[in-house]
This record gives structure tokens, C-alpha cells and sequence, in this order.
């Protein structure tokens, strides 16, 4: 990785780039291409994405994108069309997202990415960005496990209950998932 430690921010990463914690913001293009990452989790001391930063990162999957994130500019996430899940922990008062209504921010428009938000800010999510291509998920609790990133690509697009049984993608894409704990994307999710 590439980071430019006058103003803290990632210039350049690879598939198995970590970022650290003293990066506040993702660059321009800093993810851009890049058809090996499947999955990239943006951490709490992150403000910003940059443009184009995960722009046409074909093979990506999921996008875990923390509290801190403040500003998402133009394109960051453009033609991510295998882009199945979002989870955004950011308070939408508090974030400006430069073109989230611009239909291929996240996937064609015949298909629709799940943007997970926490319940609590449900409602604020959709009347702010009414028209992002996104299915909303609002989840009470979205809490991270010891399931180390290894792991956790193994699993992707995956839901099991606590008893090991994986559901089914029809129970997930209706809803029909009952109230209880489960372990989505390598992540311990509380539905109530």
C-alpha cells in the first residue's frame, strides 16, 4: 500500500491491503480495477472515499464501511457489479454521498445491492438517499466476531443460524428470516 502520511490518506492497495489506523481518507482511484478483491472493510477512523476509489472492482462482494465515514464522492463504488451487500455504519445526518442516486453506483438497475444500515437509522437512510439502487436492510445490531478476514472470505454471501444450518438465498432475498442470532458475512447479526 501507498499512503501519503502528510494528510493520512491511502494513494494506492492491493487485494490484500489492510487499512490502518492512522488513514483517514481512501484516495482517488485507490482501489480502482482492482478485480481480485472480493471484499474490503473500511474502518471507523475512515472520513472519506475518495472518488473512483472502488470503482469497477468487478469481483467484490462486500463493502463493510464504518462509522467515521463522513464524505463518499463521486463514482467511489461505481460498476461493482458483483457488489451483493453494503454494510454502512455511518449516520446518514452526518454523510454526503456526492452521487448515490446515479443508478450504476452500486449495480445495474435491473438488480439491486443490499445496503445494510443499523435500524435505528433506517428511516433517516431512505428518505436522505431515496433513490440509491439499494434493497435496505435495517438490522438492530451489526456486530463484528472474532471470525478472522480469512474466514470470513470463505463465507461470503452466506447465512447460518447458531446451529450451523446455512438458509436459503430465497429465505434471505424475501425477509424470511426469523428473529433470533445468525452469522452473515462472517459477522454475529442480531435480527429482533
Amino acid at each position: 500500500a501507498i499512503i501519503e502520511t502528510a494528510t493520512n490518506t491511502l494513494i494506492r492497495a492491493s487485494k490484500n491491503t489492510k487499512i490502518p489506523a492512522t488513514v483517514t481518507a481512501i484516495g482517488t482511484s485507490a482501489f480502482e480495477n482492482n478485480n481480485n478483491l472480493k471484499s474490503m472493510s473500511i474502518p471507523n477512523n475512515v472520513t472519506t472515499i475518495g472518488n473512483y476509489a472502488f470503482s469497477s472492482c468487478y469481483a467484490c462482494t462486500d463493502l463493510p464501511i464504518g462509522s467515521g465515514v463522513m464524505s463518499i464522492q463521486s463514482n467511489a463504488i461505481k460498476t461493482c457489479d458483483k457488489l451483493e451487500n453494503v454494510y454502512c455504519y455511518a449516520d446518514p445526518a452526518t454523510l454526503t454521498w456526492e452521487d448515490y442516486d446515479n443508478e450504476k453506483n452500486l449495480k445495474s438497475k435491473d438488480t439491486k445491492t443490499n445496503f445494510h444500515v443499523l435500524a435505528a437509522y433506517l428511516d433517516d437512510w431512505q428518505q436522505k438517499f431515496p433513490n440509491l439502487n439499494a434493497t435496505y436492510v435495517g438490522e438492530e445490531e451489526m456486530v463484528t466476531t472474532g471470525i478472522s478476514d480469512n474466514k470470513r472470505e470463505t463465507i461470503n454471501n452466506r447465512c447460518y443460524d447458531l446451529q450451523g444450518r446455512q438458509l436459503s438465498n430465497s429465505q434471505l432475498s424475501n425477509g424470511k428470516i426469523k428473529k433470533g442470532l445468525y452469522i452473515i458475512n462472517g459477522r454475529k447479526v442480531m435480527i429482533k
